[in-house]
């Protein structure tokens, strides 16, 4: 759990995640400081992290080697350094000694949903078709905190932002995850009442979403 003192670890952490878990829109072509020395040795901690838990799903694999391949490719003067921490991580890839990512999809869904008892009746197939969707929703998670940031003005917060999360059950996921993992952020104003404003924009809740809506409304009631 992250604290208040970790939120920029967190915020880097869930970007770098998100960029794994991307699959469909390359999202780290549009951030070329993922290259940068600092920011590449934070990436390979968190790739580390999910290596030594053996939860790396071979497309994840795939799409942090292509994500480090393009990096190989950028010629500056720090291009040595650049390639010796991309030569690691890729070691460290190839060191993974199982496929427990199985595992982790079911331990996301249980968070994300929080619908312990339907899921119990899930069979291994049930789960490995839900895999993208859930890849999907841990993508959404960065969407989630850098929207109800600073970085993002009420403006377009309002055009582009709101109208997708109102109708968007991975929003609610997301929701239950950040819950889980650095429950600070819902006593931020800014964050808090974004989240408030998407709740009241909702005109309809999935069944399995009423808990959440219901916890969370109420945690960021004050904040208008």
């Amino acid at each position: 759990m992250y604290s208040e003192e970790d939120l920029d670890i967190y915020y880097f952490d869930k970007i770098f995640t998100a960029f794994m878990h991307d699959n469909c829109d390359d999202t780290y072509k549009d951030n070329p400081w993922l290259y940068e020395i600092d920011a590449l040795e934070d990436f390979k901690e968190v790739v580390l992290t999910f290596a030594e838990q053996n939860c790396i799903a071979p497309h994840i694999q795939e799409n942090i080697y292509k994500i480090l391949v393009d990096g190989r490719e950028i010629k500056d003067e720090n291009y040595e350094k650049r390639v010796e921490i991309i030569n690691s991580i890729i070691c460290e890839l190839n060191k993974q000694t199982g496929d427990l990512s199985d595992a982790f999809y079911y331990s996301q869904l249980k968070i994300r949903r929080n619908e312990d008892k339907v899921l119990e009746k899930y069979t291994l197939q049930h789960l490995r078709y839900e895999i993208p969707r859930i890849d999907d929703s841990i993508y959404n998670d960065f969407t989630v905190l850098y929207s109800h940031s600073e970085k993002v003005d009420d403006e377009e917060f309002l055009t582009t932002y709101l109208p997708v999360f109102s109708k968007s059950n991975y929003y609610y996921e997301s929701l239950n995850m950040i819950l889980k993992e650095c429950p600070c952020l819902f006593k931020d104003e800014l964050f808090a009442s974004r989240v408030n404003l998407v709740l009241r924009n909702v005109k309809k809740v999935d069944r399995v979403f009423n808990g959440t809506h219901k916890k969370i409304k109420k945690q960021v009631k004050k904040y208008k």
